[in-house]
């Protein structure tokens, strides 16, 4: 809201709204506090700026939201219920687990149609990389392609070793990110941050799936049973994040689970 009303501001300079979120401590501002300072909001912009005026709000991070408490949601549903199509929102995430609801109502993010962001081609991919840091940063050709090539063309994590990389330059008072840069932070990334969340996804995993997925890391004619294609399917983390994809009863791995089977699995099991 505090955000909202700075735009606001930010445009009509001297104006001066009357809200409870200026009078009232961030920790006791409530859901009904938050809709009469919309309806304030909305007054104001439908009088200055647009009768049919509407807020659209950005959210990154969406999958967070799963771990609110039950009365957070309900107050989200209550929002996007009393103010639907006049209150939008772009949210952004990875997954939102949609069949795991077990509130009595429905889930508030029923109210929006959801889109997979496919893998990007190469063209796209490359620039993705160059195109924010256009006239400040360049990369190396074999950083380029070997960006996209790892992540299978998946945005977030181009973006993930993008700002790595960056910032990697940016500490070493450098402008150009080197094919070395790219593989240093990718390595660190499968045995740092990823490696906490594939290892709890594999941990998840019965010990004869984890076998034979052992297996097809190292022979990709392995065939996978009936059993374990109806288990991985059933995955919630696999479902979401893709990195371990079924075709014709065999497995296809993202390039960054593959990587991190081998470093921690591959002698172990692959046999």
């Amino acid at each position: 809201m505090q955000h909202l009303v700075n735009k606001v501001q930010s445009v009509w300079e001297n104006t001066k709204l009357d809200l409870i979120l200026l009078e009232k401590e961030r920790h006791e501002y409530d859901d009904l506090d938050f809709e009469e300072d919309v309806d304030a909001v909305l007054g104001f912009l439908k009088k200055h700026y647009n009768p049919q005026v509407s807020i659209i709000m950005c959210l990154d991070e969406i999958d967070a939201t799963e771990g609110f408490s039950p009365d957070i949601h309900q107050s989200l549903r209550n929002v996007f219920q009393t103010y639907q199509g006049t209150i939008r929102m772009v949210a952004a995430g990875v997954s939102i687990k949609r069949g795991e609801w077990h509130l009595p109502t429905s889930p508030w993010y029923n109210f929006f149609e959801f889109r997979d962001i496919s893998a990007l081609d190469r063209f796209n991919a490359e620039r993705l990389i160059t195109e924010p840091v256009r006239g400040f940063y360049t990369y190396g050709v074999g950083a380029i392609d070997f960006i996209p090539y790892k992540t299978n063309g998946k945005p977030f994590y181009i973006q993930m070793i993008c700002k790595k990389a960056i910032n990697r330059v940016l500490d070493e008072k450098r402008r150009k990110v080197t094919l070395a840069d790219v593989k240093i932070i990718y390595d660190r990334l499968i045995r740092s941050e990823l490696n906490r969340e594939f290892e709890s996804f594999w941990e998840n995993l019965s010990i004869e799936l984890q076998k034979t997925i052992a297996r097809a890391c190292e022979d990709k004619e392995t065939l996978v049973p009936k059993e374990y294609e109806q288990e991985l399917r059933g995955n919630a983390y696999n479902h979401s994040h893709r990195v371990i994809q079924l075709q014709n009863g065999k497995l296809v791995f993202s390039r960054l689970f593959q990587d991190w089977l081998k470093i921690n699995y591959g002698k172990k099991e692959g046999t």
